[in-house]
């Protein structure tokens, strides 16, 4: 598994930091599992963090505004990093960081319908920002949206596509409120991923608007 898309410098310094809500900590902690090339890049981020807690020890400064915080990466100039080799995966297991609140394997996930082809599993004891396991059949397509906030989808099994390309296991979407895009479902398989956000999503359709209340995304 070689993930193609990662997460930002911002959301790692983020991480780095605690900065993040505990669903998007989850979230990327999970893709870095996965990734070798952002587990580098998080050392990287360490200590550019640690650097930044130097120069504003007097004051306490919020790390998830990406604009601030892509500015003082593009100064910091980050060097790049030795990747460990990728470590095997039991193709049942989840995450290990997603054990506490998942359980630890797929085949014993409670699916509950969300809609008809799409699928979910609510985390348990996420006290910041929403975090579920979504299911969605092959050919779906998620209503278009955008968002209130940050949004983290990481793959875990199949696949899907959007505007912004094809998302495989290991890949994460990391998006802010000025992307709009509507994810469909790649391949003869279902799509299992990771969805994390901050804030309420923003849709577009009058159906879908009138349905967020009820579905909690």
């Amino acid at each position: 598994m070689t993930p193609l898309h990662h997460l930002d410098h911002a959301t790692l310094v983020s991480y780095a930091s605690g900065a993040l809500p505990q669903a998007l900590s989850l979230a990327t902690a999970a893709h870095m599992e996965l990734c070798a090339q952002c587990r580098g890049q998080l050392r990287e981020a360490e200590r550019i963090g640690g650097a930044l807690v130097q120069q504003h020890r007097s004051t306490v400064v919020p790390i998830r505004g990406r604009s601030a915080m892509l500015a003082r990466l593009d100064e910091a100039a980050p060097a790049d990093t030795p990747h460990r080799p990728p470590q095997p995966i039991d193709a049942d297991l989840l995450p290990a960081c997603l054990h506490e609140t998942f359980g630890e394997r797929y085949s014993q996930l409670q699916w509950k319908t969300l809609l008809p082809g799409i699928r979910r599993v609510q985390a348990k004891g996420v006290r910041e920002g929403n975090l579920m396991l979504l299911n969605i059949a092959p050919g779906m397509a998620m209503p278009v949206h955008s968002h209130g906030g940050s949004e983290l989808t990481l793959v875990l099994k199949g696949a899907y596509e959007d505007r912004l390309g094809l998302f495989k296991p290991g890949d994460i979407a990391d998006l802010d409120e000025d992307i709009e895009h509507q994810p469909i479902v790649a391949g003869d398989q279902p799509c299992i991923c990771l969805a994390a956000t901050d804030a309420p999503l923003r849709f577009n359709g009058w159906v879908s608007r009138l349905l967020q209340p009820l579905f909690k995304i």
